[in-house]
C-alpha cells in the first residue's frame, strides 16, 4: 500500500499560485507572465488549468473558452465543474509551446496530461530527473515522499472457486510509525503471490484496516491465512484448507474451550467416537457385516453404505464424490458432529458468504466437506436464519381467482349437506341428507341411519338422479363421505363435476346454510322425525313426506314438474 506524505509549502512572493501540497512530480513553467507548477500525470487524459490561475492571467494571455461537452472526473470519481476549453502559451524557459487545456477547479496550478505528452513526444526520465519535451528538456521537481506499507489478512478466509471477495486487510506498522491521513493506493506485491490469486489495484482511505479485493481463478477453493501477506500467501493444498474451519474463531463460540479452536481436523476426527470406528474399517480394509452395525446410529450406517467411496489420506477420512455436472472427482473431508455448525456458519453467515440460498450453500460446502444428512442440515439451518428471513419477502399463498357460478336451469347445479347427529328413531335413522337446487331453491331431505359414503351415494342416485336427472355440478363441503373415492367414482361415471367449499368456511355453500337456518319447514321436521316415524304407518309417512315437498315455497310450474 502506497501513501503520500504531505509537506507544507509556502506561497512564493509575486504572481505565483499555490501548487498542491501532495507528494508528486512537477515541472516549472510560465503561463503568460505567471509562474506556475504543473503536475506531470500520465494517468490524466486531458491537460488541465486551474480556475485560479486562469483568473490571474492578463486579458492578452487569456484564451477564449469554448464549451466542453464531455464529462471529466477526478481519480476519486468526482465530477469536475468545467468552465471551458482554450489554447494557452506554455513557456518552458526560452521554449514556448501552445497547447489546448480545460479550465476547472483544481488544488494545483495545472496538470500536463497524456494529450500534451503524445503531441510533443515527451519522455519522463525519473532516474536523472528530466522531463524531455521534443528536442529540449526541463528539470523535474519531486515534492514529498512516498511511503510503502505491508498489508496482511486480518482473518482466515476461504475463497470459493471462480469467485471474487473483499476481505479486511491490516496494515503492518513498525513501532512508533503512523499512517498519514490521506488516500492510499493498494496494489499487489510484484515479487509475491500465485497466479491463481489476483489482487485488484484499489484507491482506499488510509487506515489501519483497509479492504482488499481478491479473486480465485482456480476450480478449487483457496485459503488466505492471517498474519500472511495477502498477495504472497502460498495457498495450501485441498486437504489443509479444511483445517481453516477449525482455526477460525467464531464470535458465537466464545464460551467454548479456547484450546479446541487450535485443534486440526485430523485431531478432531481422532477424538470423534464414530469416526474412530470408520477409520479402523478403512485402515484394515475390512468392511463389517451389516448385522454388526444395524443397531448403530444413522451416521455409521450411512458411511457403511458408502464403503467404496471412503479413503484415508494423511490420517484424514475422505469421501470420493464425482460431480454429476462437471464429472470432476472431489475429495470431501468428513466432518464430525462437533464441527458441523461451524462449517454451516462459515459457509452461510460469514461476511464473505453473502447468505446464499440452499442450493448454492450446499454446493459450496460440497466443494470440500461432507457428512451424512448434509442436505437436510443445510435446508434446516438456512430456513432458520433470521437475516435471510428479514431480507426475503414473504411468499404469497396461492389463491384461486374469485368467480360467481350461476345456474341456468332446474337441477343443473345442486348442493348437498348432512344434518345430524339427531335422536335415533325406531328405524335406526340418525342423520338427514339435504339436497337443494340452486336455480329453483327446491329442497328435499332424506333420513339416513349413518353418514357413510355408500349410504350418501345410494340416496343421491336412487332418490335424486333417478327422479330429476343427472346434474352438471354437485357442490358440498369437504366431508369425508363427499371426498371419498366411492363418491368421486360415482361423479366420474355419471360425468358430474364435483366442487367443494373452503375449509372452515361453510358459508360458501349458501344454499344449504340458508335452508338449515331460515327454512321454517325443515326445523319441525328434523326435530319431530322420531315422533312421526314411530306413530304413523309407512304409507302415511311417505304421503306426509311427499305432501311436505308440495307445500314448499316454489314456483307452480316446478311443482307440476316434480309431481309428474
Amino acid at each position: 500500500m502506497k501513501t503520500r506524505k504531505q509537506n507544507n509549502r509556502k506561497t512564493n512572493e509575486g504572481a505565483v499560485t499555490t501548487a498542491s501540497e501532495d507528494a508528486g512530480m512537477y515541472v516549472k513553467l510560465n503561463v503568460g507572465d505567471i509562474e506556475a507548477k504543473f503536475v506531470v500525470d500520465t494517468g490524466a487524459t486531458l491537460t488541465l488549468v486551474s480556475s485560479k490561475l486562469y483568473d490571474m492571467l492578463t486579458p492578452l494571455d487569456k484564451s477564449y473558452l469554448s464549451e466542453v461537452k464531455t464529462t471529466v472526473r477526478s481519480v476519486c470519481g468526482n465530477k469536475l465543474e468545467l468552465r471551458g476549453k482554450g489554447r494557452f502559451n506554455l513557456h518552458f524557459g526560452p521554449n514556448m509551446l501552445q497547447s489546448e487545456a480545460v479550465v476547472t477547479d483544481l488544488q494545483v496550478d495545472g496538470i500536463l496530461g497524456l494529450d500534451f505528452m503524445k503531441r510533443h513526444n515527451c519522455l519522463i526520465d525519473v532516474k536523472n530527473g528530466h522531463f524531455c519535451i521534443g528536442d529540449f528538456k526541463v528539470d523535474l521537481c519531486f515534492q514529498g515522499s512516498i511511503g510503502c506499507y505491508r498489508v496482511v489478512a486480518s482473518e482466515a478466509v476461504v475463497i470459493p472457486p471462480r469467485s471474487e471477495i473483499v476481505i479486511n486487510g491490516t496494515v503492518c506498522l513498525a513501532e512508533g510509525q503512523k499512517l498519514p491521513a490521506d488516500n492510499a493506493l493498494l496494489e499487489a506485491n510484484e515479487h509475491a503471490g500465485k497466479d491463481y490469486i489476483l489482487t485488484a489495484r484499489t484507491l482506499v482511505r488510509s487506515g489501519e484496516k483497509v479492504p482488499v479485493r481478491l479473486m480465485n481463478t482456480e476450480l478449487d477453493p483457496k485459503t488466505i491465512y492471517p498474519e500472511k501477506e495477502t498477495v504472497s500467501t502460498e495457498t495450501k493444498d485441498q486437504y489443509d484448507t479444511v483445517n481453516a474451519i477449525t482455526r477460525f474463531d467464531d464470535s458465537n463460540d466464545k464460551d467454548d474451550d479456547s484450546e479446541h479452536h487450535d485443534l486440526s481436523l485430523k485431531e478432531i476426527q481422532k477424538n470423534d467416537h464414530d469416526l474412530k470406528i470408520v477409520t479402523k474399517w478403512v485402515e484394515t480394509d475390512e468392511r463389517p457385516d451389516y448385522k454388526d452395525i444395524s443397531d448403530k446410529g444413522f451416521f455409521l450406517r450411512s458411511l457403511w453404505n458408502q464403503w467404496n467411496n471412503l479413503e484415508l489420506r494423511d490420517g484424514l477420512i475422505y469421501r470420493r464424490f464425482e460431480d454429476p455436472a462437471t464429472k470432476i472427482v472431489k475429495m470431501q473431508a468428513i466432518i464430525p458432529l462437533s464441527e458441523r455448525k461451524k462449517v454451516l456458519q462459515f459457509s452461510h453467515d460469514d461476511k464473505c458468504s453473502a447468505h446464499l440460498g440452499i442450493h448454492k450453500t450446499l454446493a459450496k460446502i460440497r466443494q470440500s466437506y461432507y457428512w451424512p444428512g448434509l442436505q437436510n442440515d443445510v435446508r434446516t439451518y438456512i430456513n432458520g436464519c433470521d437475516k435471510c428471513a428479514k431480507r426475503k419477502s414473504p411468499q404469497k399463498s396461492k389463491r384461486a381467482p374469485m368467480a360467481l357460478v350461476e345456474a341456468n336451469g332446474p337441477m343443473e347445479r345442486i348442493a348437498t349437506d348432512i344434518l345430524g347427529e339427531l335422536p335415533e328413531t325406531e328405524s335406526g335413522n340418525k342423520y338427514i341428507l339435504v339436497v337443494s337446487d340452486y336455480y329453483t331453491k327446491w329442497t328435499e331431505s332424506f333420513a339416513m341411519p349413518n353418514m357413510e359414503a355408500k349410504t350418501v351415494a345410494k340416496i343421491i342416485v336412487e332418490e335424486v338422479i333417478v327422479r330429476f336427472g343427472v346434474p352438471h355440478w354437485i357442490h358440498s363441503d369437504q366431508g369425508r363421505q363427499f371426498e371419498s373415492l366411492l363418491f368421486q367414482e360415482m361423479c366420474c361415471i355419471l360425468n358430474i363435476k364435483k366442487t367443494r367449499t373452503t375449509p372452515y368456511h361453510p358459508k360458501s355453500d349458501d344454499t344449504e346454510n340458508d335452508t338449515a337456518e331460515n327454512d321454517p319447514i325443515e326445523t319441525p321436521y328434523s326435530q319431530d322425525i322420531a315422533v312421526h316415524e314411530s306413530t304413523l304407518p309407512v304409507e302415511e309417512t311417505q304421503e306426509i313426506s311427499y305432501e311436505g315437498r308440495r307445500t314448499r315455497r316454489k314456483p307452480a310450474w316446478m311443482a307440476d314438474y316434480i309431481v309428474k
